[in-house]
């Protein structure tokens, strides 16, 4: 199985020192991240206006996307969410990690992983 992360996620995860690829690869689950994703950690990191600490989570995401290396996925939209709910409309067998509420709504019968506490958990 696979499983589609967004930005949000991942920041939330490296908020609360979840080891994200490595809980999601016990899980039996094989991540995608989009570029667009990739896309807004690198607009994320060069925001000024951003505080320092959240460039630097920002950055720490980029690494540890490099470190990891998933299959990267092209959501042919501009707006990630709006490819998100496309992507799943078309690929009803991979599951969503994401934090952002308005997504989760729009994602009728979708499949997620959820962070609850320290730990990632399918929902």
């Amino acid at each position: 199985m696979e499983v589609l992360i967004d930005t949000s996620f991942i920041l939330g995860c490296l908020d609360k020192k979840i080891p994200l690829f490595d809980d999601l690869e016990d899980m039996g689950l094989k991540v995608l991240i989009p570029d667009q994703v990739v896309g807004e950690l690198k607009k994320l990191t060069e925001n000024k206006t951003k505080s320092y600490s959240e460039r630097d989570r920002a950055e720490l995401a980029i690494q540890l996307i490099k470190h990891k290396k998933p299959k990267k996925v092209n959501l042919n939209k501009v707006y990630v969410d709006a490819g998100i709910q496309n992507f799943i409309e078309k690929n009803n067998q991979v599951y969503v990690a994401t934090l952002d509420k308005e997504l989760r709504r729009r994602l009728v019968g979708a499949k997620f992983v959820i962070i609850r506490g320290r730990t990632l958990e399918v929902n």
